[in-house]
């Protein structure tokens, strides 16, 4: 865990407790070429893998550039913060009321990293599944909390190397249907419906290489989630840079389409 006094920096990892995942500042590296930039992003990736893919970012609007070495702490205020090692500076923030100054983070072993009370885990502030990237994880909700407005939907990246937000998203709207949305602005893809089983524009689902899809849409929230059948499965289900989605487990190398979202398209 990382607590006050106790900082995550350079090639440190936060591991959870079942090895499945790790936390930790990680470069990216081209597909193409040997190119690494000189971006580095803190980053949840599989643990047991021996090639690292992103599956979260905390700082791609905002990377920590070479040669400013970054490191993960607890600022005095309780929130969890990137701060540039040699000045200090903060370069990303949870930026959360705590109402207490005892907070630690932990990475869980559904790959959720949180901000909680070090004397009560079920306080939490702030968690990484509220605010996903382009990764859906097993266990997260994707939808609309119609209480607090909290929306949480799946953001491309800019491309492979950089981290930022890209031009597709995959949401909800307030209703339930689910859209695939270029530039924030055009739907070009609308799921349809959840008839119990899967949306009417995506048969595909039923039976899917992800299993167990629960839909949930009531007065407070509306949500789509996936669990797994064996806990120990490494999987991935994601948006990439073009709109396109992926699904995929680790022995397929992550290449198997995920037909919900391809398919429609055409």
């Amino acid at each position: 865990m990382v607590s006050p006094g106790h900082a995550l920096a350079g090639g440190d990892r936060l591991v959870s407790n079942n090895s499945k995942f790790a936390l930790g500042f990680f470069k990216t590296v081209s597909k193409n070429s040997s190119y690494t930039s000189r971006n580095s992003y803190l980053c949840i990736w599989y643990n047991e893998l021996p090639t690292i893919t992103p599956l979260w970012s905390a700082n791609g609007e905002n990377p920590v550039v070479d040669p400013t070495s970054p490191e993960l702490t607890i600022s005095g205020d309780g929130n969890m913060v990137i701060l540039d090692q040699a000045t200090k500076s903060i370069i990303w923030s949870t930026r959360v009321n705590t109402t207490t100054n005892d907070t630690i983070a932990v990475l869980l072993n559904d790959g959720n990293l949180v901000l909680q009370s070090s004397s009560n885990s079920s306080m939490v502030f702030w968690q990484s599944f509220d605010y996903p990237t382009d990764n859906l994880f097993a266990y997260a909700k994707i939808g609309w909390n119609k209480v607090t407005g909290l929306n949480r939907r799946l953001v491309s990246r800019k491309n492979s190397i950089d981290q930022a937000a890209g031009l597709y998203s995959l949401e909800f709207d307030i209703n339930g249907v689910g859209h695939l949305v270029w530039n924030s602005t055009v739907i070009y893809w609308s799921s349809g419906d959840w008839n119990g089983q899967f949306f009417g524009s995506a048969p595909e689902m039923f039976g899917a290489t992800i299993p167990n899809f629960k839909f949930v849409n009531n007065d407070r929230e509306v949500y789509l989630i996936y669990t797994l059948n064996n806990e120990k499965a490494i999987t991935r289900a994601a948006i990439d840079v073009n709109g396109g989605g992926l699904a995929g487990e680790k022995g397929n190398g992550f290449l198997v389409e995920w037909k919900m979202i391809r398919e429609a398209l055409g």
